[in-house]
């Protein structure tokens, strides 16, 4: 998603890992894209997992919709159709502009999305947090965001952010809802609340000749779940 995120996040070690010389994720790779990757082809897509060195097909896909309230992305229309064209796992996501209102965001999101929501929970990605409105301001206006896509489609979103502003603003305050935190570090602390980690903006694959990629795992047990 954003190509800045930064930060510490301090929390209980998830269960992403297990005992060995190095910490080995658990969970399933997967990838988020925006028309930043451009024209992808999909029916070359593979990403390089760090930990294997292996070549693999993702076991899923974020793909940026919308972006504020009037931005549809450029390549939604193409990314949403060729992943389902070529059997992957996929959801959208909604990057959220702290300037516009919550419904109207969310009304672009669904509009730009339609019916199909795809086989994975909606996401909102907040990531930065301007001087001209209070936290609380934000937090109400991220809650009609959440309301109103969760209202529309039947399932509860899950909220992208960095590990430094879920700490700052976002934690204890979204009772209930699942996390997807980035912090790019070989060893993160995650706390229970995480069921995505982003663990790097610069992921390499296959069929993508534009830009790199982020590169996330899920936890096996969540996605399993779905």
């Amino acid at each position: 998603m954003n190509r800045y995120i930064k930060g510490l996040f301090v929390g209980a070690v998830a269960v992403f890992f297990i005992a060995a010389d190095e910490p080995r994720p658990m969970g399933l790779l997967g990838i988020d894209i925006s028309a930043h990757q451009g024209r992808i082809e999909f029916s070359k897509l593979e990403v390089q997992d760090k930990h294997t060195g292996e070549w693999v097909k993702p076991h899923f896909i974020y793909i940026r919709a919308s972006n504020g309230s009037s931005k549809q992305d450029n390549y939604f229309t193409y990314n949403w159709s060729e992943s389902k064209t070529h059997n992957f796992k996929r959801g959208a996501y909604h990057f959220f502009q702290p300037r516009y209102s919550g419904a109207d965001q969310a009304r672009l999101f669904i509009s730009t999305v339609g019916d199909d929501h795809g086989e994975l929970p909606p996401v909102l990605d907040i990531e930065w947090m301007p001087d001209y409105i209070t936290p609380n301001t934000l937090r109400a206006e991220l809650h009609k965001w959440l309301n109103t896509v969760k209202t529309e489609y039947g399932t509860q979103p899950i909220i992208y952010t960095n590990a430094s502003y879920y700490e700052d603003y976002l934690k204890g305050h979204f009772p209930g809802y699942k996390f997807w935190i980035a912090h790019y570090s070989a060893t993160p602390r995650l706390d229970q609340h995480a069921s995505f980690w982003q663990y790097s903006d610069r992921g390499l694959a296959r069929g993508i000749s534009e830009n790199l990629v982020d590169v996330n795992y899920a936890l096996t047990e969540f996605f399993k779940s779905l």
